[in-house]
């Protein structure tokens, strides 16, 4: 397998305006599509974009704002890290540079936390949930030396409408 080829990757920087909040949180991608979705969309439509919650929810909303929507969390859930070893360092090395911060979690307590929650209303619950687990937040280094150690890293899920 090519290592380059990852579940999950950053490509180069873009030339068109992004702003510096949203590029901070290396959301640039997600946000260029939410400019672009309005030529796309019906009168009363709306754009689905799933986001590997790995910063607060409110970028998010924020960032949606930005881009001239109004956001809401639609659903929010949280998976297994692929590719843990790479993903996680790479996230180290962009806190290293200024970006984020970012955060992920042990899964152990990701799925203790969400084994009874509702996907259909998550969304109505996940700033609640999301301050439930404020304090199990691991910062991409702790996530790291937690791999090392054997433990399964994960992070939440959001889809933004």
């Amino acid at each position: 397998m090519d290592k380059a080829r990852v579940s999950s990757s950053h490509v180069p920087p873009r030339t068109e305006p992004t702003p510096t909040y949203v590029q901070e949180q290396m959301l640039t991608l997600h946000y260029l599509a939410l400019k672009q979705a309005r030529d796309f969309l019906h009168p009363g439509g709306a754009e689905l974009s799933m986001l590997g919650a790995r910063v607060p929810l409110a970028v998010f909303i924020e960032m949606a704002k930005l881009a001239g929507h109004k956001g809401e969390i639609y659903t929010y859930t949280w998976k297994n890290q692929t590719d843990a070893e790479t993903i996680i360092e790479n996230y180290v090395q962009k806190e290293r540079t200024g970006l984020g911060p970012f955060h992920f979690y042990r899964a152990e307590r990701l799925a203790k936390v969400f084994e009874r929650v509702d996907l259909s209303t998550s969304g109505l619950r996940a700033f609640e949930l999301e301050a439930f687990l404020n304090r199990d937040r691991l910062s991409p280094e702790q996530a790291a030396e937690a791999f090392r150690i054997g433990e399964k890293i994960g992070h939440t899920v959001a889809v933004l409408r």
